[in-house]
């Protein structure tokens, strides 16, 4: 039970890990305009 328990939290890190990569992707893909506005 306790790998199975290991493997299950394993998964659940690699999946927040790629979801909060693509996340954050795609919000470079929809504030890179904003930010260009803000920095100027």
């Amino acid at each position: 039970m306790k790998s199975d328990a290991m493997q299950s939290i394993d998964a659940k890190l690699c999946f927040g890990v790629i979801s909060e990569m693509l996340n954050s992707q795609l919000l470079v893909q929809l504030f890179r305009p904003s930010w260009g506005n803000i920095l100027r």
